[in-house]
């Protein structure tokens, strides 16, 4: 099972009018034979530490990062890609 940490950035991306609109963006932490609980793993993330991860401290603040499920992720911004 692919172990991933799914999230919005708020105002982050554009709409068609050129609006500020929240942005979908996931990392993958690998695969494992153990279940883990979502939950807790959402609970456990440092914001700060996410958005310095993936270069983004300094643009937007901790306070504009959610971290959504991966259902929700799929839901609101699949692109097919399975990587």
């Amino acid at each position: 099972m692919k172990i991933r940490v799914c999230f919005r950035i708020k105002g982050l991306a554009k709409n068609e009018d050129g609006n500020p609109c929240d942005a979908g963006m996931q990392i993958s932490l690998g695969e494992t034979d153990k279940p883990i609980d979502y939950d807790t793993l959402a609970n456990n993330i440092n914001k700060e530490k996410l958005l310095e991860f993936i270069c983004m401290d300094g643009v937007v603040s901790a306070d504009d990062l959610e971290i959504i499920t991966p259902e929700e992720y799929d839901k609101e911004y699949d692109d097919n890609d399975e990587d």
